[in-house]
């Protein structure tokens, strides 16, 4: 925050006079607060396999609530989603 509680400025990210009600396909990114590491963890993958996750009960709740879009909402259709761990090591952390 910055004085008075006020919030910090953004850059607009969206585009100028694109309508976002209408029809298409969108990318969300949903983050978790503080970007803590709170809904997987990497539990193996060679150096040439792609890294295995396990989802946390957090992960899990979020992977239910995904799956049940379709049926929630009229016009919401999920086709593909991944719930993935990206965190950044803090100095001093081992991988």
């Amino acid at each position: 925050m910055t004085k008075n509680n006020e919030l910090p400025k953004r850059k607009p990210n969206r585009l100028q006079g694109y309508d976002y009600s209408s029809n298409g396909v969108y990318f969300v990114t949903i983050c978790t607060q503080n970007k803590e590491c709170v809904l997987s963890r990497i539990v193996g993958g060679g150096v040439l396999d792609a890294p295995k996750i396990e989802l946390s009960k957090y992960g899990k709740a979020v992977d239910e609530q995904i799956a049940l879009m379709d049926s929630m909402y009229d016009n919401v259709i999920v086709e593909k989603y991944v719930i993935m761990q990206i965190c950044q090591i803090r100095k001093g952390e081992e991988i």
